[in-house]
């Protein structure tokens, strides 16, 4: 019998931390962080490492939402690419 590996599970966080946007990423080998620069290298991040989840601090990023995740599967040109679910009272009533 013979076993494919599976896709191991990645998670990346966006948020801010005194001013600058930083790139956490969670898999199966551990938690990773690293200062990102915007919108383009968060966009490499996400063709590179294909993320089961991306959550967004709001404010980390000038985009958010919708607006943000249109822009990320423009620039990586993905299909069908990601989609946007807010959080929880995260929109007005």
């Amino acid at each position: 019998m013979v076993f494919e590996a599976s896709k191991p599970r990645v998670v990346l966080i966006l948020d801010q931390e005194e001013g600058q946007s930083r790139l956490l990423s969670i898999d199966d080998f551990g938690m990773n962080e690293a200062p990102l620069s915007g919108l383009d290298a968060m966009a490499d991040e996400v063709v590179v490492r294909q993320p089961d989840l991306i959550l967004v601090t709001p404010g980390a990023l000038t985009l958010g939402g919708d607006s943000l995740v249109k822009e990320l599967n423009r620039l990586g040109r993905l299909q069908p690419g990601y989609t946007w679910r807010p959080a929880r009272g995260e929109l007005p009533n």
